[in-house]
């Protein structure tokens, strides 16, 4: 399976930043579960706004996605992030979230993620809650 997301944040001001943004998502059923790479990329769409806070930037994720049942789903998988201001650091995550079906194709469960690459920019560690649709 192969498709795209693309997304834009519009600014709502003169001095705002405007951002676009653009996932590619690959995925393979192997065995009871999926494997998946998501590559993303965002930059700055005002050129007459310096882009300062966000930098361009990119994201890759290669995870696998375990479904025991229909219902539940178990996601562990590595991600990279490129720096989000124009002086910070990339960053590489493992997450880890159990997800449960709710509705036609939506899910919903807790995650976490560990900061990998000891970095200090790097978040040690983090918790949420993951919606997939």
């Amino acid at each position: 399976m192969i498709s795209t997301v693309a997304g834009l944040s519009v600014a709502a001001g003169d001095e705002g930043e405007s951002v676009g943004e653009f996932t590619l998502v690959l995925a393979k059923t192997l065995g009871p579960g999926r494997a998946y790479l998501n590559l993303g990329g965002a930059g700055p769409l005002n050129s007459q706004v310096e882009f300062g806070r966000r930098a361009q930037r990119y994201t890759g994720r290669l995870g696998y996605r375990w479904e025991p049942s229909p219902e539940v789903a178990l996601l562990l998988g590595v991600v990279h992030e490129g720096p989000r201001e124009t002086e910070g650091e990339s960053a590489t995550l493992a997450e880890l979230s159990l997800q449960w079906e709710i509705g036609d194709e939506l899910f919903v469960g807790p995650g976490v993620f560990f900061g990998l690459d000891g970095r200090e920019d790097t978040p040690r560690w983090g918790a949420g809650l993951s919606i997939v649709f």
